[in-house]
């Protein structure tokens, strides 16, 4: 992905070179905002702000601002060059299969993810100090877009840098801003590397800097089997399915008599976390056990306690404990069905019940291991399902070049909104939020600023937010009916403006509707405006920023009762839609009522339905080295057992386990 500009760096850092170009004036973050009424109706509403306040309420707390207006247009300029990534790689013409576009870009994410991996653990200096400079370690692109999605699952990777990749806590904060200054401002065509970051990364991983757009460039890879450990080389795409980067891989070993697949990889990656958890219990850990449930802190105490659960159910069977990750593996014949079988023989002798699951705590460790790598999280279908909300701010026209330098107003309620969601977060219980795509950007932008995330959030809510991945899509639309009706109890107005039908209202509106009808009519009203122009605006323009945000939401096709939620939920929605054209029709709606129903058209995407896969006559070909997910990661084929949905679900299928949420473990969606 070469450009045609020269290398340039921040002037911060010095090297600025002849091309440069300025950054973006801000306006200065220092004024308040003025004192809204909190009711619509109000006949006069205070001018919109078009600038960040010095602070910002949150809870029982005030902040300064969280994210900053530069950070969200860097932000934005960064998910300019990830779309640009995309079509490159998808436009590819190769001489050879695959010719699908859908195709070709799984197979790049696999290759991203290992490149990521090999970046992340053996690229870095593990001499590094804390808060180092990463300016002259900064990796490839598509490495910097996997890193960037992995931040956006900060409790996982959190626990993955506290228990098994200290690098990940070493780097800190992705460096947003910096980043930003190497792509043009004029083209957001990525600028050339410095020689230097060429050099360490190549030097240090012994990978090309610059990302291969086809099979034919770099058809191999080598990986080492889990049970012999031979190195192997292996095919990233093969035309019978079974290349690394596609859900059927299987290679016959070179030197031992095992079918690797990528079962079998995370099979033995398990076992190796297991011996050393049980080996050394108090600095040890298993994926998945480390963090409170609800607050997201470290806890080893519970994450021994689980370890100890773990080896207690393999120890009815009274194997050797002395026994190696690979004989371990063969015992439950590589498979995670044979762990969860002894593991539930074991649970069955120390109750006195049947046992038909596991518990939901062991099903969630479990789900951490399905891809070898170091993350515990399949990274390749999460930058999939990212894609989907880059493609959401593309079609906004927020990633256009200079889109925000004369006028930020959009900018500053992306932040006024995001820092009302934490505001909500705060004053509630710990359920299911769903952010809009303009709390979205926020909060992303927030979280890449991974220290400081956790530390805003802990202060302020009490909890380290999650952002849930995969999300099953009926949880996703009836959680965000309620994230909707409870912000408008809070702050007066709607949530959304986007066309979106409205949840139906909640007692204490449907009383303040029925007092409002009461009261005697003035002859004359005064024009309709938003009491809170820093949370909402009446501006068709800026309509679409607060759509609900649905890139984490899956689809469980062969579920029993996902076709039938589904219907429920389109005839729910479509009888919503009706009432208030009913009530605008009649002139007994509010004006919001009023608004909505104008923003409403037939090409307003349900945004919490997701298109069913085409089957045809025969099955597609899924890719996806760790997925169950289609071609955009949200679509899961299968989901029958519990290392189900082809071996790569990293939600435990639905089989009892939360897919979190804010209940169980905080803010989690987007």
């Amino acid at each position: 992905m070469s450009s045609k500009d020269t290398n340039h760096s921040h002037p911060e850092f010095g090297e600025a070179s002849s091309h440069s170009h300025p950054a973006p004036r801000y306006a200065a973050e220092s004024e308040q905002l003025p004192s809204y009424d909190a009711y619509p109706n109000a006949p006069q509403a205070p001018p919109y702000p078009t600038e960040l306040p010095g602070t910002f309420p949150v809870g029982r707390n005030t902040t300064r601002p969280l994210v900053t207006l530069q950070e969200l247009d860097s932000h934005l300029r960064l998910l300019s060059v990830f779309d640009s990534l995309r079509k490159t790689v998808r436009e590819f013409e190769p001489d050879v299969s695959p010719t699908d576009p859908d195709a070709k870009w799984v197979i790049f994410l696999a290759r991203a993810v290992h490149r990521f991996d090999a970046w992340s653990t053996v690229g870095l200096r593990r001499s590094r100090t804390k808060g180092r400079s990463l300016h002259s370690e900064l990796p490839p692109w598509d490495v910097l877009m996997v890193w960037h999605t992995y931040l956006l699952n900060p409790r996982i990777y959190f626990e993955d840098g506290y228990r098994r990749n200290h690098n990940l806590l070493d780097i800190g904060d992705f460096p947003l801003v910096w980043i930003a200054s190497l792509i043009s401002p004029d083209t957001h065509e990525p600028l050339d590397p410095a020689p230097d970051r060429v050099f360490a990364f190549e030097s240090r991983t012994g990978l090309p800097f610059y990302p291969v757009m086809s099979v034919i460039e770099d058809p191999d890879l080598n990986l080492k089997c889990p049970k012999c450990e031979k190195t192997n080389s292996v095919k990233w795409h093969e035309e019978n399915g079974k290349g690394y980067a596609q859900v059927g891989f299987a290679k016959q070993c070179e030197a031992c008599d095992l079918t690797i697949t990528h079962e079998a990889t995370s099979v033995r990656k398990f076992f190796d976390d297991l011996i050393l958890a049980t080996r050394n219990p108090e600095n040890k850990f298993m994926a998945g056990t480390l963090l409170k449930p609800v607050e997201g802190t470290p806890d080893p105490g519970p994450a021994s306690t689980a370890t100890q659960k773990i080896e207690l159910y393999f120890g009815t069977f009274n194997i050797n404990w002395n026994l190696r990750p690979a004989e371990w593996s063969e015992l439950v014949g590589w498979r995670f069905s044979g762990i969860e079988r002894r593991m539930k023989t074991g649970l069955q002798v120390h109750s006195s019940k049947a046992i038909e699951l596991l518990p939901p705590r062991l099903i969630k460790v479990l789900a951490r291991y399905h891809n070898h790598y170091t993350p515990s999280i399949e990274l390749a279908g999460a930058v999939m399902r990212q894609g989907s909300f880059i493609q959401k701010m593309v079609g906004l026209g927020w990633t256009a070049p200079h889109r925000f330098d004369l006028d930020q107003t959009t900018l500053v309620r992306c932040a006024a909104r995001y820092h009302a969601f934490l505001d909500l977060i705060a004053s509630g219980p710990t359920k299911l939020l769903v952010p809009t795509l303009d709390i979205d950007l926020s909060w992303h932008t927030h979280q890449l600023k991974a220290e400081s995330y956790r530390e805003d959030t802990l202060r302020l809510v009490g909890r380290v937010p999650d952002h849930d991945d995969r999300v099953d899509e009926e949880r996703l639309s009836s959680s965000f009916d309620m994230t909707s009706q409870a912000w408008r109890r809070r702050f007066g107005v709607p949530y959304n403006v986007c066309g979106c039908p409205q949840p139906a209202p909640g007692v204490s509106e449907k009383v303040k509707r029925f007092g409002f009808k009461l009261l005697p009519q003035k002859s004359s009203v005064a024009p309709f405006t938003s009491a809170r122009p820093d949370l909402i605006t009446l501006d068709d323009a800026c309509a679409e920023g607060t759509h609900p945000s649905s890139h984490n939401s899956i689809l469980f096709h062969n579920h029993p009762s996902t076709r039938k939620n589904r219907e429920k939920r389109v005839s729910e929605k479509a009888n919503r839609l009706e009432k208030a054209r009913q009530l605008d029709a009649s002139e007994k709606g509010d004006e919001w009522n009023a608004l909505h129903v104008k923003r409403q058209n037939a090409d307003h995407q349900d945004p919490f339905v997701l298109p069913y896969p085409y089957w045809g006559v025969s099955a597609p070909e899924f890719y996806g080295y760790g997925g169950c997910g289609a071609f955009d990661g949200s679509v899961i084929a299968e989901c029958t057992e519990l290392a189900g949905c082809g071996g790569g679900c990293n939600t435990g299928c639905g089989l009892g386990m939360p897919v979190c949420g804010i209940g169980g473990g905080g803010s989690k969606s987007g």
